[in-house]
């Protein structure tokens, strides 16, 4: 994937599993676009901080620790993160598309509509403006009266993104259950490459459905890792 920003290779995934005196388990995840995973790795194993960089591979452990809270009460995660406010949630599809020809970009955008999705995200920020207003252009009169959102690459401030429908990117797998939660929740990202079930790290894959994502409903937060396929692709 990349953009005229940035291109991501690959992507680097850290399973945690945290283990009670009473056998229960839970399992949390990190990761990194590129390179780092074996960073992360060693700092879960010796070394956790509580600031910066260490943030990253503290999100494993936090992870693991909600899996396991929820575990032993018996509900899914949603039941437990104050509340959910809702069953489902509009999911959007994404690309990281700026270095797409229009032509390209379009029939992207076409694809996204033939496998029922409602909505649809692309990136801004090419050097002239009038470049991305001829891409949005585009893609509104294949989208007609269904969403179209633009990605400004931190290009708001706090303030002005405040007021905003909040939209959650990638490992929808975990972010759109905490999206179920918030009462400005508005939109999924669904990301061409972006996700555990894309990058078949999951025993059971989570799937959209007429564009829409469900939360699992078994205890936990229900993100099931394919140990055997992850252990084929381990860096060491």
């Amino acid at each position: 994937m990349g953009d005229t920003f940035h291109r991501v290779t690959h992507t680097e995934i850290i399973v945690t599993d945290v283990t009670t005196d009473t056998g229960l388990t839970g399992t949390g995840f990190s990761h990194t676009s590129g390179v780092g995973g074996l960073t992360l790795k060693s700092l879960i194993d010796r070394d956790l901080g509580a600031s910066g960089f260490t943030t990253t591979a503290l999100a494993a452990i936090d992870i693991a620790l909600w899996d396991l809270l929820a575990k032993e009460v018996g509900r899914p995660l949603t039941q437990i993160l104050d509340g959910k406010c809702r069953d489902e949630m509009l999911t959007y599809a994404s690309g990281i598309n700026p270095n797409k020809s229009v032509e390209e970009l379009v029939d992207h955008v076409k694809g996204w509509k033939t496998d029922g999705f409602k909505a649809f995200k692309m990136k801004v920020g090419k050097p002239e403006i009038d470049e991305d207003v001829e891409r949005l252009t585009w893609v509104r009169e294949v989208a007609g009266r269904l969403p179209v959102i633009v990605d400004a690459n931190q290009g708001w401030n706090v303030p002005l993104a405040r007021q905003l429908p909040l939209a959650r990117q990638f490992m929808m797998e975990l972010t759109g259950q905490v999206l179920c939660c918030l009462p400005n929740g508005y939109i999924l990202e669904n990301i061409d490459g972006g996700s555990l079930t894309d990058l078949r790290a999951l025993i059971t894959p989570f799937k959209i459905v007429d564009g829409y994502y469900a939360p699992p409903t078994r205890p936990g937060h229900g993100i099931e890792f394919d140990r055997a396929y992850l252990k084929q692709h381990a860096v060491v």
